[in-house]
């Protein structure tokens, strides 16, 4: 799925996430997909340099076009919370499907991860690379299934380490 020109000029996490989801909304809509948005609210965090939003952009993305692509999701959770008594404070971002799931993970920081329908189509890039820039912004990616669903569905969480200013 091509998104135009993601190009973060934000300064702040609330209005780069906005700006993802206002513009994959109609997609979701057109595929049929219920999108609930839970997003807190979450203090000016340092240092958020464009390059940071646009590394956090593209592993969001990544992973809502992994849900239209090959989860035949219906519905997608996505959670944003500030855990600013955590140490080190951080973000953490947590985006669950009710899709087919997973064949098989190793979770955490390592490893693939592979949906149901992987063996019908040649193996892609995109796990590595969210991992690869999770890795350049910090951050700790882990993919599994989501626990709440019987035998279907995916999380994605990103915790991303943050200070205040």
């Amino acid at each position: 799925m091509a998104v135009d020109s993601l190009q973060p000029t934000q300064d702040d996490l609330s209005t780069v996430l906005a700006t993802l989801r206002y513009r994959l909304q109609p997609r979701l809509d057109a595929a049929g997909i219920e999108l609930v948005w839970n997003v807190a609210l979450i203090p000016t965090i340092e240092p958020f340099a464009a390059q940071a939003a646009l590394q956090l952009q593209r592993i969001l993305l990544e992973a809502f076009t992994n849900v239209l692509k090959h989860a035949a999701a219906t519905r997608i959770v996505m959670q944003v919370s500030w855990h600013g008594d955590e140490a080190p404070p951080l973000v953490r971002i947590v985006l669950t499907d009710n899709g087919r799931g997973l064949s098989s993970t190793t979770g955490g920081t390592g490893g693939t991860s592979e949906r149901v329908d992987a063996a019908a189509r040649p193996a892609g890039h995109g796990i590595s690379n969210m991992r690869s820039r999770a890795q350049a912004i910090g951050a700790r990616l882990e993919i599994e299934p989501a626990d709440d669903q019987a035998g279907g569905g995916t999380r994605v969480r990103l915790e991303w380490p943050c200070v205040m200013p």
